[in-house]
């Protein structure tokens, strides 16, 4: 093997190792989607009931709302 196809495959197995890191790198960066997934599903059970009772002030907050905009018309 000559110096110049030494040096070649030196050169090959550098960037071999180069392109593993940055795989590995990249690989170590990116979140794990189903994971991602599986927990918005849990915080959402989780959080179910309070969505559920915020729903209802809100629509109690609509109902008194309106009946308080109905009883200034009426004595307007």
């Amino acid at each position: 093997m000559t110096q110049s196809a030494a040096a070649l495959a030196r050169l090959q197995a550098a960037l071999l190792r180069l392109e593993r890191a940055a795989a590995n790198r990249a690989a170590a960066a990116t979140p794990d989607v189903a994971a991602l997934r599986d927990e918005a599903a849990a915080f959402e059970r989780r959080h179910a009931a309070l969505r559920k009772s915020a729903g209802q002030v809100a629509v109690r907050l609509d109902e008194t709302i309106a009946r308080l905009a109905a009883l200034m018309d009426t004595e307007g």
